[in-house]
């Protein structure tokens, strides 16, 4: 056991942040999905240490399914040029 060393809680607005801007999605939204994944996987877990690694990864995941199934739209001005 190391002495001295205190864990701080993760600053979940940078998190956020930076998810939303890696994804492309509102922060909003990210926050949602977040508060969302962190309550199903706390209501699990013993021990809540790493808890939030593992709410990272899984909303990473979310996000990256949520991509893949998206409908790609086309800006304004592409369509109009389109047509």
């Amino acid at each position: 056991m190391v002495h001295g060393v205190q864990h701080r809680p993760p600053d979940r607005s940078r998190i956020v942040a930076s998810l939303a801007r890696q994804a492309r999605v509102p922060a909003a939204d990210v926050a949602q999905i977040y508060a969302e994944e962190r309550e199903r996987l706390a209501s699990h877990a013993s021990v809540t240490t790493f808890l939030d690694v593992f709410v990272v990864r899984n909303l990473q995941q979310r996000l990256s399914e949520r991509s893949a199934t998206a409908t790609p739209t086309v800006p304004q001005d592409e369509a109009e040029l389109a047509g």
